[in-house]
């Protein structure tokens, strides 16, 4: 039987495509990461790509200090649905964590 060489080119590439996220799939990885909605595989994945860039794991950094104010707050819903009050405290709180970084 002949050994296809190309064959298994592409079935090492399109390895390689699932081992390695780029930059819009962290984001996205992030994203769903906030709400524990990761595979073990999509955390590896992630964990792989936040490992050698500075840019998605800086948003990655972004993403949780903003999970930790919603929970700190109090805040488990999309804001379109909170009431004024609670408006007002994200606001604050959101400006008491933005000055605290400066």
């Amino acid at each position: 039987m002949k050994h296809n060489h190309d064959h298994n080119h592409n079935h090492d590439h399109k390895h390689k495509e699932k081992l390695f996220y780029s930059c819009d799939e962290a984001g996205l990885a992030c994203d769903k990461s906030q709400y524990g909605e990761l595979t073990l595989w999509e955390k590896v994945r992630l964990k792989i790509h936040l490992f050698y860039c500075d840019y998605c794991r800086a948003y990655s950094k972004k993403n949780q200090k903003l999970s930790d104010l919603f929970k700190r707050v109090g805040i488990s819903q999309p804001a379109k649905q909170l009431d004024l009050d609670s408006k007002e405290l994200m606001r604050k709180e959101f400006e008491k964590e933005l000055n605290s970084t400066l």
